[in-house]
């Protein structure tokens, strides 16, 4: 499976709102709660190995 940088923007934006949401929640700071989304997003788009969101670990 080839990995798409548009495709994964795309998805990893649709979920940026509730991101921060939640970051913010823990960090009570709006401008650290972005900063740490777009840590995530470049860690997402840095990654070497494929990940498949149908799969859930609890």
């Amino acid at each position: 499976m080839t990995r798409s940088s548009a495709t994964d923007l795309a998805v990893f934006e649709s979920h940026r709102a509730p991101l921060v949401a939640h970051a913010y929640r823990m960090l009570g700071d709006l401008g650290r709660a972005e900063d740490m989304v777009q840590e995530a997003w470049l860690r997402w788009d840095g990654r070497r190995e494929e990940v498949d969101s149908r799969v859930h670990i609890w």
